[in-house]
């Protein structure tokens, strides 16, 4: 599904029934009452909000419409995981297609019954679990080091060191920016757990860790922190920080 600008205001071209109804919020709220759901939108702002969110625990879809013509991009979240989304250019549509999800708790595999188009890749991952999430995480991570052209390719030795430290192999990792991080949670916002990597240029990192920062120039000098530094943090758990608590 190709991008589509969304819009910074309601306009009235495309979306008379929507300013006629006071807003996006008030027009999905009045569908959700039509079909018997117990699901309601909320604002994302104050007003005539140009998005609104819909929840239940630990799900959510946010809507948007688009700026150049009448459509409502909605996407899905699950655990801070996001499963993507679809646009539609009947709002009832996008309502029927986020209560399945939202209100229903409907699988991948189920939503992929529904809605033979949908496709998550990302949400296909996350309901493997946790464990495979992580491993299957590393693997990718991996690939996209061994593709990059910035300094972030320097990360990659840091990242097989990593992986052979079980203090480490059991989190997330994640790249922030030049930097190799890991979490407790698969899901975003992550919860960070031990050192953080940063590379400055081949054989020239920091180490940050413990309100500490540390410099390092060769990866046998990482090795031996590591040796002395780690600490068991535990195993990533699915989902963020908010989710991970609850299990």
């Amino acid at each position: 599904m190709k991008l589509k600008e969304v819009s910074g205001n309601i306009n009235i071209e495309y979306y008379p029934d929507i300013i006629k109804s006071g807003g996006l919020n008030n027009a999905i709220n009045e569908i959700l009452v039509k079909t018997g759901s117990k699901l309601k939108s909320a604002d994302c702002d104050n007003g005539m909000s140009v998005s609104a969110i819909i929840r239940n625990k630990e799900r959510s879809s946010q809507i948007m419409p688009a700026a150049n013509e009448r459509l409502f991009l909605v996407d899905l979240w699950n655990e801070g995981i996001r499963y993507g989304g679809w646009r539609f250019a009947d709002l009832t549509q996008a309502s029927y297609f986020i209560t399945q999800f939202v209100e229903l708790y409907l699988s991948y595999k189920e939503m992929k019954k529904v809605f033979p188009w949908f496709h998550s890749e990302k949400g296909k991952i996350h309901e493997k679990g946790a464990k495979t999430e992580t491993r299957l995480q590393w693997n990718a991570l991996f690939n996209q080091l061994k593709n990059e052209k910035s300094q972030m390719k320097f990360l990659l030795p840091c990242l097989k060191t990593a992986k052979r430290f079980s203090e480490l192999k059991v989190l997330f990792p994640f790249t922030s920016h030049n930097t190799l991080c890991f979490s407790l949670t698969t899901g975003y916002p992550f919860l960070e757990a031990g050192p953080k990597i940063t590379s400055e240029g081949e054989n020239h990192f920091k180490i940050t860790y413990k309100d500490e920062v540390k410099e390092i120039n060769s990866i046998k000098e990482i090795k031996k922190y590591f040796k002395l530094n780690l600490e068991y943090y535990g195993i990533a758990g699915q989902g963020t920080a908010e989710y991970v608590k609850k299990q």
